[in-house]
């Protein structure tokens, strides 16, 4: 018995171990991807992102982001997709509803979207969006 609960402790060390490499990783290609998007190199950012789908593919921050780079790129379908996943995996998360209010709004010409998804992202604390949100209430 004393022999299966060190085995157990020595997997759930390296399985905890992994996990916080992981995090550590994902902390480090969203960082990268951040960065490289506000340099204007959108591909390099999308590769980022990709790579923390790759370790964990519900991430929403990760598909946030992704959103985001697309929506520089023009690449508007991509982008609402993005924006959609990262909802799927976090229905609670404001800046995912502000990407995809804005994409409704000045992309695809749907106000009635647009103003469902600015009031979920106010809902969800996303701050000063007043001056959108004043005709949808």
């Amino acid at each position: 018995m004393k022999y299966i609960s060190i085995a157990v402790l020595v997997i759930l060390g390296v399985t905890l171990g992994s996990c916080t490499d992981n995090a550590k990783l994902i902390r480090q290609e969203i960082n990268a991807g951040i960065k490289d998007n506000a340099q204007s190199d959108f591909d390099g950012a999308l590769v980022h992102f990709k790579n923390v789908i790759d370790i964990d593919n519900t991430n929403p921050e990760a598909y946030l982001y992704m959103g985001n780079a697309y929506f520089n790129k023009k690449e508007y379908t991509l982008s609402l997709e993005s924006a959609n996943k990262a909802i799927e995996y976090n229905n609670t998360f404001g800046e995912a509803y502000l990407l995809r209010a804005e994409l409704y709004k000045k992309i695809f010409n749907d106000n009635d979207k647009a103003c469902e998804n600015y009031l979920l992202a106010e809902k969800y604390g996303i701050k000063n969006l007043y001056n959108n949100t004043k005709f949808c209430k």
